[in-house]
């Protein structure tokens, strides 16, 4: 049986780390949820749309060192998790980026 995906192994491994929130080393039906509604979401091309919606989702995700604040470089790292990359990536990064180098907990809803 084989899988079809455009991700790289550590690609994966770094998608089911940022899922696994509780770090049980398994996704529980929460976790798993969220993976299957970001992979919907990349599927009907409604990508930026969710990350709008679900922004503070999206944020604790994408805050890998837990600081409460987003740098353009966490951000980018993992915009292949939402089928983003290069300019996508930093356009919405600057649309949240309140304070010009990183976006902070705060600024999310």
């Amino acid at each position: 049986m084989s899988c079809s995906t455009d991700l790289t192994k550590s690609q994966i491994y770094k998608v089911f780390d940022m899922l696994d929130v509780d770090c049980s080393g398994t996704l529980d039906f929460d976790e798993f949820y969220l993976l299957v509604c970001i992979l919907i979401a990349v599927q009907d091309k409604d990508e930026k749309h969710f990350i709008y919606r679900h922004s503070r989702t999206v944020f604790d995700l994408l805050d890998e060192d837990a600081s409460g604040n987003i740098s353009c470089y966490e951000f980018e790292k993992f915009g292949f998790l939402f089928n983003l990359q290069g300019e996508a990536m930093r356009t919405i990064f600057s649309e949240f980026d309140v304070s010009g180098d990183h976006v902070s907990s705060e600024h999310i809803a």
